[in-house]
């Protein structure tokens, strides 16, 4: 597949893509595909319309504020965020919690790392070019974990199915923010998940997916690996565990 050809037809304006959620028919959340696909082939060939120069921490905050929206207003109809954020590290109000967390933070950050804080669960993630972040925010009947995330998976694989990319979704060891809904391409980990709901008459869930595409394994992998090590962690991450996308489109 030509991914340089299909993305340049048609370069996705910023107001198109980033910062901003957008509406499905309901229960059709698989119409984001080829939003998605074609997101994946910018990202791979370098004009996606970055959000580098925005605050790293109103980019992340920008998925719990559209599920409080969501709940004042009581929507029901699925919604999908497509974005990228500057170059950055993403830890939760665990880590937040932890002993040298503000000395790992300025430590990171004099790096050129600096870190934000999510309301979701996991580990630390990176973001930055070369990651496309994926949110869906949606309802469902009960608050089962699989049933929370199947928003999310139900965009993000007919995606890859429109690209030509077999996938699963699992565990990887020493991958990092290992978890069962994990992304695997080759056996490799290619993206990372995280999920929060918040319980009502109607249970509305918000899960995000950080697809590797084409950023730079290692770097990645040091920033998490060191900022984890500061805050009293042992990482044990292992390159070959990762994949890009665009090694194989």
């Amino acid at each position: 597949m030509d991914n340089h050809s299909s993305a340049a037809q048609h370069v996705l304006r910023k107001s198109d893509m980033s910062d901003r959620f957008v509406y499905l028919e309901s229960g059709d959340l698989a119409a984001q595909a080829g939003r998605i696909a074609e997101a994946i082939e910018q990202v791979s060939a370098g004009i996606f319309p970055n959000a580098t120069e925005t605050n790293g921490q109103a980019q992340v905050d920008g998925d719990a504020d559209r599920l409080a929206q969501y709940i004042t207003d009581q929507d029901t109809k699925p919604m999908v965020r497509i974005w990228q954020n500057q170059t950055c590290l993403v830890a939760t109000h665990r880590h937040a919690g932890m002993d040298g967390f503000e000395a790992a933070c300025a430590a990171s950050a004099q790096d050129g790392w600096p870190v934000y804080v999510r309301s979701t669960g996991g580990t630390v993630v990176p973001h930055g070019p070369g990651i496309l972040n994926i949110s869906v925010v949606h309802t469902v009947e009960t608050l089962d974990i699989d049933a929370g995330y199947q928003g999310l998976l139900g965009v993000i694989s007919p995606a890859l199915d429109q690209l030509s990319i077999s996938h699963l979704w699992g565990c990887k060891d020493r991958s990092f923010c290992d978890g069962k809904f994990n992304l695997l391409i080759q056996d490799r980990k290619a993206a990372g998940t995280a999920a929060r709901f918040k319980r009502g008459p109607v249970n509305r869930w918000l899960a995000h997916a950080s697809l590797l595409v084409d950023c730079d394994m290692e770097a990645c992998l040091s920033a998490v690996s060191n900022f984890e090590r500061a805050v009293g962690q042992s990482p044990d991450y292992e390159p070959a565990a990762h994949i890009n996308i665009a090694e194989i489109l």
